[in-house]
């Protein structure tokens, strides 16, 4: 029987960067981002949660009131237009958005006039969000507000656009954009805040 010998090559700093990169590089892409829904993952597919005729009825009649300021309707209008828009770390376009990056995005797309009611620019992350504009209860929620969870264990980690309802518009990891009910035990048990950052 012949045996096979093979050489060991040393490990040479670049080689060992080019081990330890990709590694590394897989690594933050499973730890970073919107830590809620990757919990939330397993969670809403279970539960085979997706934007439903009803709920997508609920947004409409919401930014169809006649007494509904401007800035929330356009604000909702645009978000309905998201609906399906997969899930991307960092992402902030129609090719794929997390759950900040879509908050900021949608309050981008504001007209001028209207984006400079905002008491400041949105920060990126949701932690920061949650310290923008006035802290209000769940039950004063209006369209437009933010709504905040901790999803990680470890403070604000996930944020939606209140609808109505108990309902709130967000980028799940699992199914994208889509609509959900404070009302669902996963959120009900998760829920942090709300806050206002249109007037």
């Amino acid at each position: 029987m012949r045996t096979l010998r093979t050489r060991s090559r040393p490990l040479t700093t670049e080689r060992a960067t080019r081990l330890l990169l990709p590694a590394l590089l897989c690594c933050s892409f499973l730890f970073g981002g919107c830590p809620a829904t990757r919990v939330e993952r397993t969670v809403v597919a279970k539960s085979g949660a997706g934007t439903t005729a009803t709920e997508r009825e609920t947004l409409r009649r919401t930014y169809a009131q006649p007494d509904l300021p401007e800035e929330r309707r356009l604000l909702l209008q645009e978000a309905e237009s998201w609906i399906g828009t997969p899930y991307r770390y960092a992402g902030t376009t129609r090719s794929g958005v997390d759950c900040s990056g879509f908050v900021c995005t949608l309050f981008s797309t504001l007209p001028q006039k209207l984006s400079q009611k905002l008491p400041q620019q949105l920060p990126r992350n949701s932690a920061s969000q949650a310290t923008v504009g006035e802290a209000i209860s769940l039950r004063d929620a209006e369209a437009g507000d933010l709504v905040f969870f901790n999803t990680s264990g470890s403070g604000v980690s996930h944020v939606g656009i209140y609808i109505a309802d108990n309902m709130f518009i967000h980028a799940s990891t699992s199914i994208g954009v889509t609509i959900n009910s404070l009302a669902e035990e996963y959120y009900r048990k998760r829920f942090v805040s709300v806050r206002r950052v249109l007037p």
